[in-house]
Formats: structure tokens, sequence, C-alpha cells
């Protein structure tokens, strides 16, 4: 029976949202433009300190010209990987 393979590391939406924008060269100005508050909610996720909901997720979809479903399936499987990591650590 194979081994099951899993990540070595976990990595966060909020870092894959900050390297989106890094290349995609996006400024402040850019970010407002989708909504007044989107700036900080940006940085909430990127800090760790907010996840990406259905709203948020549209608005990235729009932003980055990809689909809500792909940042919806970034937090969905941050969290799932959270949940498989604290569960082998408890059988250990």
């Amino acid at each position: 029976m194979r081994p099951k393979l899993s990540p070595a590391r976990i990595v966060t939406p909020g870092r894959i949202l900050a390297r989106e924008i890094e290349a995609s060269n996006l400024t402040h100005a850019d970010l407002v433009k989708v909504a007044d508050d989107f700036p900080e909610t940006v940085q909430q996720i990127i800090q760790g300190i907010q996840p990406i909901d259905e709203e948020v997720a549209t608005k990235l979809a729009q932003l980055f010209h990809t689909s809500t479903t792909f940042w919806l399936n970034l937090q969905r499987n941050y969290k799932l990987r959270l949940a498989e990591k604290a569960l082998e650590q408890s059988a250990k």
C-alpha cells in the first residue's frame, strides 16, 4: 500500500493572495476600485486574520479575472489541510 502524500507545508490563502497582488503590480488605488474597504480586507486575509468568504472571493475573481470557486477552494483546501494535520498530530 502506498503512503499518503501530503504537502511539506501548508500555504495560506493569504500568502497566495499576496503573491498574486505582487505579480499583478496592483496598487492600493486598484484595490479601492473594487470596494472602499477592500484594501483592509485584503490585508487581514494576508495576515491570516480573516478567511476568504463568498463575497471576498467574488471580488478577488473580478480583480484577477479568475473564478470565485478558485478563491473559495484555496480557503477550503487550507482549512481541510489544517484539520488533517491536527488529526495526524492527535494520532501520534
